[in-house]
């Protein structure tokens, strides 16, 4: 272990430790130092972090975070700190980012109101010079507030902590480098089946998640044989080398034969893989073969599965993808040909408009569809087409904004896309747990005006032309998926389909991301 970049103010504080050896605070600051840097596995290493920091500076509970890009923190570890009583690391607050410009030392944190939180201390984390992360303590033990002497204190400890977060990740690049097939860009598949067992005893034992993506070229052998193996294994390197620069490092890829691979994604959750994936389908969406003689476009699948959500053990987890797989290739985003088409295209394809229906007025019940995609019902009703009174619309906007208020421990995303939301402002108005739930909601309309403010509520002021002629619900948790994607009719009706297709729905958050740049927000 080398430890480097010692200033004169470290020099200096393990002086005075020596110096007054009976007062042991010192010392039992630079125990913890020691114990920080001498750990080299990089997910051990954030819970050791964590647990020393709190018991040198006497804090009753923290928590540490990873910046997984420019704006979110996703938490790591937690003691005694849930996702409700920070949503500030959720979305990064602008008073903690103008900070950590100007102050890359620990500090207490900012208020919404520019007031300074004494019982509050923030230790940012770098790694080459950059924001690695954030550890945040509060309330010290007696005290309540962290008096300055504790800053300092703070100060010593975060050195140690970038020099050990440097160490463990040069460590887990040089084991990874040890265990890559030959010429290849993945991990060999033994340490996979390895690593997942030990990943998953770990997750249960310390209630942890992970998830596991799984990723399909399926028309490689066509390209194999229209092209050449040659070309065939240099776009499949190249899709690697893309895959290695979006994942963490934490994160692994492993080949399950030349055109299957498993992303390993250690302490993500569901709603982390469905990130993931849209940073893959960036890179990938629209992929071509270029030859030569010829070019050739490229079917890629993927999907997710995460622990404990979809499985408790191997078993449940990989029947889990096994039918995740099958679910996506009869997805509706297939049958309307969706992957290379945004969101709007999408409604308009499925949805047609007033002319393709026919119902009586009196029940409301369909005789007569014509819309191009009729085939995407079944006879399991997991989607039908349909029409919707007002006040059924209205109903489900109830049940599903309830459902949102209710999720303070489950993670969930609700988005609305309507012209006139006043019957929602209405519903939250009753809702007054609503800003305390672990679920976010964005609300897209043509309304410009905030007429309520939740940390949990997006506004997305659409000023595009489909929005007056459409309507759309996708809920999406951890459990289960729902969505109403309608036109409205000229009696007030809404007339479109329901579906509980997962698949779809999440095929669609992701391309409502990219429509309104929202990229970062799941």
């Amino acid at each position: 272990m080398k430890i480097t970049n010692n200033t004169q103010e470290t020099d200096h504080f393990f002086k005075q430790a020596l110096l007054n050896p009976q007062k042991n605070e010192l010392l039992y600051v630079l125990d913890s130092c020691c114990k920080i840097v001498s750990e080299k596995n990089l997910r051990v290493l954030h819970k050791r972090i964590l647990t020393e920091t709190l018991k040198s500076l006497h804090a009753k509970k923290g928590a540490i975070y990873f910046l997984e890009n420019e704006n979110i923190f996703r938490m790591l570890e937690s003691d005694g700190i849930t996702e409700q009583e920070a949503p500030q690391w959720k979305n990064i607050s602008e008073n903690v980012k103008n900070e950590l410009k100007v102050n890359s030392k620990a500090f207490y944190e900012i208020n919404e109101d520019r007031t300074v939180n004494t019982k509050s201390l923030l230790l940012p984390i770098h790694y080459n010079g950059k924001l690695y992360g954030i550890v945040q303590v509060k309330n010290r033990r007696i005290l309540e507030s962290f008096p300055k002497t504790d800053v300092s204190v703070a100060i010593q400890l975060m050195e140690f902590i970038d020099i050990a977060i440097s160490n463990a990740k040069t460590s887990t690049q040089t084991k990874h480098s040890t265990l890559r097939l030959h010429n290849k860009k993945t991990l060999a598949a033994n340490y996979f089946h390895e690593f997942f067992s030990i990943e998953l005893k770990r997750a249960k034992r310390y209630s942890k998640t992970f998830s596991i993506i799984y990723l399909v070229i399926e028309n490689l052998d066509d390209i194999k044989r229209a092209l050449s193996e040659e070309i065939a294994d240099k776009f499949v390197n190249n899709l690697l080398d893309k895959a290695n620069g979006v994942i963490r490092e934490t994160d692994f890829i492993v080949e399950e034969a030349d055109n299957k691979y498993f992303i390993m994604l250690p302490e993500t959750d569901y709603f982390g893989s469905l990130i993931t994936l849209r940073k893959l389908d960036s890179f990938i969406a629209g992929a071509i073969v270029e030859s030569d003689s010829a070019d050739m476009s490229v079917l890629i699948r993927m999907t997710s599965v995460s622990f404990p959500k979809d499985g408790e053990t191997q078993r449940e987890l990989f029947g889990s993808l096994s039918a995740r797989v099958k679910g996506a290739r009869g997805s509706i985003i297939d049958k309307v040909k969706g992957k290379s088409k945004n969101f709007w295209e999408i409604l308009t394809d499925l949805l047609g408009d007033e002319n393709n229906y026919s119902y009586e007025n009196d029940t409301g019940k369909l005789t007569d569809i014509r819309t191009a995609f009729t085939d995407i019902q079944d006879e399991k009703g997991v989607t039908r087409y349909a029409v919707f009174h007002p006040t059924i619309i209205k109903r489900i906007e109830s049940i599903l904004l309830n459902e949102t208020a209710l999720s303070s421990e489950r993670r969930g995303i609700l988005y609305i896309g309507t012209p006139e939301p006043a019957n929602i402002f209405n519903v939250l108005k009753e809702l007054p747990d609503f800003e305390r739930s672990s679920a976010r909601f964005f609300l897209i309309t043509s309304q410009c005006e905030k007429v309520l403010t939740f940390p949990n509520l997006t506004y997305i002021f659409a000023s595009d032309n489909f929005l007056p002629e459409h309507y759309f619900i996708i809920y999406l948790n951890e459990e289960y998926a729902y969505g109403l994607l309608a036109i409205k009719g000229s009696n007030g009706n809404f007339l479109g389909i329901h579906t509980s297709d997962s698949a779809f729905l999440e095929s669609l958050i992701l391309k409502l991301q990219n429509q309104y740049l929202l990229q970062e927000q799941l």
